[in-house]
């Protein structure tokens, strides 16, 4: 639980406890009746967006889900349709940077120097 929820919390809980209080001595604070009506209906109010709070959360998940869902099949046919791409064309073709994406490169061989000679350690002088 994070600070803001235990705020909330303790909020909630400091407002229900002055409420049953408020109740509990409604002869002797008649005059207080405003803010004993008024604090419920705030306690009301708080508990029913709570409630939608935790039901926009699950939808929230949920559409998170689908979401990925979607991201992985999607994904799985644009591979499919990359691979026949290229075999229509050919994996190093340039025609398939038309479509987005890199053709297959063509790997150049190392050059070697002509005049260099292989290293010799010298022998220590003796």
């Amino acid at each position: 639980m994070n600070k803001r929820n235990q705020t909330q919390n303790s909020v909630q809980k400091r407002w229900e406890t002055l409420l049953a209080g408020l109740e509990a001595n409604r002869q002797e604070l008649g005059h207080m009746e405003f803010a004993r009506v008024h604090l419920t209906e705030q306690i009301k109010d708080l508990g029913a967006e709570q409630a939608r709070k935790a039901m926009l959360r699950a939808e929230l998940l949920k559409s998170t889900r689908t979401i990925r869902s979607n991201l992985r099949s999607g994904q799985e046919f644009v591979s499919r349709v990359i691979n026949a791409l290229r075999a229509h064309y050919g994996s190093g073709s340039d025609k398939l940077i038309e479509f987005g994406f890199k053709p297959d490169g063509r790997r150049t061989p190392v050059r070697k120097e002509k005049d260099a000679t292989p290293w010799k350690p010298t022998a220590p002088d003796e």
